[in-house]
């Protein structure tokens, strides 16, 4: 189920535990010429306080407050779950 590895694959990356709220958006992203992955987007939220802790894959993880989201760049699809998971 998508959804208990995404829970599993937040908290190895950076250490928060999540609940999966629900599916936002399902598409495909050419991320470069004529390489193409699956984007599935949920909506999550933390299941307490929890200290932010990337794992050793990554230098550094960030949550990012909802009015920065003008000012980086993300493909329209990004843009449009993050939307749809404000919205609700």
């Amino acid at each position: 189920m998508p959804e208990t590895c995404l829970e599993r694959e937040i908290a190895e990356e950076t250490g928060v535990h999540v609940s999966v709220r629900g599916a936002l958006a399902d598409y495909a992203f050419e991320v470069l010429p004529g390489a193409w992955v699956r984007i599935m987007a949920y909506g999550c939220v933390p299941v307490a306080e929890q200290r932010v802790a990337p794992s050793r894959e990554h230098r550094s993880v960030a949550f990012i407050d909802a009015s920065e989201l003008a000012s980086l760049r993300l493909a329209d699809g990004y843009r449009q779950a993050i939307a749809a998971w404000r919205a609700q």
